[in-house]
């Protein structure tokens, strides 16, 4: 299993999408959290037979705002799960709240959540 999450990873690290492709270019275009059940499309996620091998089933992207970044999205932050996870508005709604909440101010290398 171990090996799989590896070419799962060593598959973000060499192939790089321009938004709007993948789920964290959706995020980092429209500046909303986006939730994926299916990652079997791959012209909805380019990865979706890596993340299919890996066993991973469901992504989910948040954009990280900036206020000293233009654009104003500084990045997306991925979680990934082997659980079949249908979507669910509830959580959508809670990643969303994150993304109103989080913030990288000027004087700070941490995020404000």
């Amino acid at each position: 299993e171990t090996l799989f999450i590896e070419e799962f990873i060593e598959h973000g690290n060499v192939h790089q999408y321009e938004p709007p492709t993948g789920p964290q270019g959706r995020a980092y275009q429209t500046l909303r959290p986006e939730w994926l059940s299916d990652l079997n499309d791959s012209t909805i996620f380019p990865a979706g037979e890596t993340a299919k091998e890996s066993g991973i089933t469901t992504a989910c992207s948040i954009p990280v705002k900036s206020e000293i970044c233009n654009p104003s999205i500084l990045a997306v932050v991925m979680f990934y799960s082997r659980e079949a996870m249908p979507f669910d508005a509830a959580k959508l709604s809670l990643a969303g709240e994150i993304h109103s909440q989080s913030v990288l101010l000027p004087s700070t290398s941490f995020m404000i959540a």
